[in-house]
């Protein structure tokens, strides 16, 4: 099994009106996260792979975000500064929360392709959560904002890695053909 790369499913119905001329009709949807993954107990264990996100608000409870996903898991599954998610084809993915509130945080999991759907979830969720509440009275509190803050090259360097490891061996396998 593959980690999905979104949520969206795309829905089409084809049929005859009753001229018996073909019509299509279509539209787009969101899954919820639910089809993908779902919540476990934390894990402990170091990540290879690991992104931060900062944020300019005092996060919240993560369980409060992902409430959704919580009720088949049981109260051991949730922390309030940290949720691991199984994909379905049991890739693991952690969200920490920074544990001095500074907005912080750090998604790890053991593939880079796992992170993304997770990291655009939390952005989303935390995106509808500060924005949903009502904005200070002053206008003194600015606009909710995530950021990314670490060199770009750094979550890729594995993936740069498999590519000259998978380049080298084309050339051996070019060479070997040349050779017969």
């Amino acid at each position: 099994p593959a980690i999905p790369a979104d949520t969206t499913a795309m829905i089409a119905a084809v049929y005859q009106s009753k001229a018996g001329e073909p019509r299509t009709v279509s539209t787009t949807i969101t899954l919820p996260l639910v089809m993908c993954c779902k919540v476990v107990p934390t894990v402990k264990n170091p990540a290879p792979c690991k992104v931060t996100l900062d944020s300019n608000r005092m996060p919240p409870a993560l369980p409060a975000l992902f409430e959704d996903l919580l009720p088949a898991t049981g109260p051991s599954a949730t922390q309030a500064s940290a949720l691991t998610f199984m994909y379905h084809s049991s890739v693991d993915v952690t969200i920490l929360v920074s544990k001095n509130n500074s907005g912080r945080y750090r998604i790890q999991g053991g593939s880079l392709e796992a992170l993304h759907l997770i990291a655009r979830e939390l952005t989303e969720r935390l995106s509808f959560h500060f924005t949903s509440k009502s904005p200070s009275k002053d206008g003194s509190e600015p606009p909710f904002a995530m950021s990314y803050s670490e060199d770009i090259l750094e979550p890729l360097q594995m993936y740069m890695q498999v590519m000259e490891a998978h380049f080298a061996l084309r050339c051996s396998l070019a060479a070997v053909h040349e050779e017969l």
